[in-house]
This record gives C-alpha cells, sequence and structure tokens, in this order.
C-alpha cells in the first residue's frame, strides 16, 4: 500500500476522507474542523495516519466516524509530540514518540465500543480539565491493525497484506512499548488512560515503561 495518500500539513476546512491510509510531514487542524471518516456501510474499514513530526488539532475541531461497518479501525502515528485543542473530540487510538498534551474539555474516543487510547512512548501525557478518555461501557483500544517488529504499521483483518504501511522510522521503539501495554490490557481493562476519565483539575501520566502498571 505504500505511504498512501499525502495530506497538506494544515487543514483549514472540513475534509471527508475514506478507508486508507494517510501521510503528512506534520499536521495541523484549523479550529472548528470536521474531519469525516466515512465507512461506507462496509467492514474491516481502516483509517492509519503517519505523521512524521507533530500533531496538532485546533480547538473545537471534531473528528468523527460515519457510515460504520464492523470492525473499523483508526490509528495516528506521530513521530514528534501530539497537542489536542479544546473543546474537540478526538477519535481512534494515538500512538506519540513525545509529549501528548490534552486540552480543556476534550473527548478522546474509541471506534465501536472500544476506548482507543493515547500513548507516549518516551514522555509524558497531560489531561486537560473535564477531559474524557473512552466512553461509558468501552473495552480495550481496539483491533484491526499491528506493528510489525520492524516499526511498520499495518491493517490486518484475515492475513496480512503484502506492502506493509511505513511510519515514521522514530518510532521503532513503538514496537516495544505497545506491545507491553497490549500485554498487560489483556489481563486487566485499562483504568488511566483507555477507560472513562473525566477529571475536574487535569491529570498528567509518565511515559509508558515496563515498570507501569494499572491499580
Amino acid at each position: 500500500m505504500g505511504t498512501g495518500t499525502l495530506l497538506d500539513s494544515s487543514i483549514t476546512t472540513n475534509m471527508t476522507l475514506f478507508s486508507g491510509v494517510y501521510s503528512a510531514a506534520g499536521l495541523t487542524t484549523a479550529a472548528s474542523t470536521i474531519l469525516t471518516l466515512d465507512g461506507q456501510g462496509l467492514n474491516d474499514q481502516f483509517w492509519v495516519f503517519n505523521i512524521g513530526d507533530y500533531l496538532v488539532t485546533g480547538a473545537s475541531t471534531r473528528i468523527e466516524l460515519r457510515n460504520p461497518g464492523l470492525n473499523n479501525s483508526v490509528i495516528w502515528n506521530t513521530g514528534a509530540y501530539s497537542a489536542l485543542g479544546a473543546d474537540s473530540t478526538f477519535l481512534g487510538t494515538l500512538l506519540t514518540k513525545d509529549y501528548i498534551s490534552v486540552g480543556t474539555n476534550v473527548d478522546l474516543i474509541g471506534v465501536g465500543s472500544t476506548c482507543g487510547g493515547i500513548f507516549s512512548t518516551t514522555s509524558y501525557v497531560v489531561l486537560g480539565a473535564n477531559s474524557t478518555v473512552g466512553g461509558r461501557g468501552c473495552s480495550g483500544i481496539g483491533d484491526g491493525f499491528r506493528i510489525g517488529d520492524d516499526g511498520e504499521a499495518f491493517q490486518a483483518t484475515t492475513a496480512l497484506p503484502t506492502n506493509a504501511v511505513p511510519e515514521p522510522a522514530t518510532w521503532a521503539v513503538m514496537t516495544i512499548g505497545f506491545g507491553l501495554v497490549g500485554a498487560m490490557l489483556r489481563r486487566r481493562r485499562m483504568t488511566c488512560i483507555g477507560g472513562v476519565s473525566r477529571t475536574a483539575t487535569g491529570l498528567q501520566f509518565g511515559a509508558m515503561s515496563p515498570s507501569l502498571t494499572w491499580p
């Protein structure tokens, strides 16, 4: 599948994207932008965003899934930091090398009944006041994708694709970190950044590490 469709570094108007792989050197969205992911009522649809540097969403940005089928997945890979603007809705699982900053009143949700999740490989995660990760009754961080031994992210349903989707080279270390999280999730439901977590004053979590345990 190669690097997929190249996106402009700045999204300033509402946009609809169909299932596929998207890449950008860095990506920002203007305030109040609506990014619609259209599943066209089909099963096993996926959206993989491979972003070499930063991801910054403006205030009140909304990322929405329309016309979903079964087993849809949304994955965001960033090679630097991620900052999500206040009063936004963010959809999918976010994998970031450096820090993640989440503004106030942000809803971070998964696809379908999954919780989604936000993960930093080397740094910290900050949740602004009244922000929520996951939805009521959700479980897990979603499926439909894998990160291979070579650090490449790819969509996976019944068989592995012949051409993996390359992600930023700095993501090789995520193979280890994400694998550890997956192993822990199989034993226990995640309660820090993968379940419902509404905060009154904001919370800060450290980077993922082998010693991290869930209460």
